[in-house]
């Protein structure tokens, strides 16, 4: 496995920099991929190419990065600077995200705000069921 992390890290990096739009951001997921590809592979799975499912996880990843952003972003729309190119909330808005989830966890009950909190990271309606 660490030939392939060498012979292949770049490649997914710059697989999710190209969606993220982020290189620490990019870095993680790069990273974070490989260890789940360690995992799938310490588990007796059978993969036929390291690097294709390595590239699958990563970009994966990255999308549902994305997704989760905009989703956020969209739960807090008057708050998001649409001049700007950039997916990633400021610090400001993840202050205010979090203040609204507090807000909200008061009125609604622990498995309503679960469910909200997974369809704001991006879940799909699958994954949440």
């Amino acid at each position: 496995l660490g030939d392939i992390y060498e012979n292949f890290y770049q490649k997914i990096y710059f697989t999710c920099f190209k969606i993220v739009k982020d290189e620490n951001l990019a870095k993680d997921i790069a990273s974070d991929s490989f260890i789940k590809l360690c995992k799938k592979v310490s588990s007796g799975a059978e993969i036929d190419s390291l690097s294709s499912f390595w590239w699958k996880i990563a970009k994966n990843e990255a999308l549902n990065s994305v997704s989760a952003n905009k989703n956020r972003s969209r739960i807090l729309g008057s708050l998001y600077d649409r001049s700007s190119s950039s997916l990633q909330p400021s610090a400001e808005q993840n202050i205010m995200y979090e203040q609204v989830m507090t807000l909200l966890s008061k009125r609604f009950s622990n498995r309503q705000m679960e469910i909200f909190r997974l369809i704001s990271e991006g879940n799909t309606q699958k994954e949440v069921a």
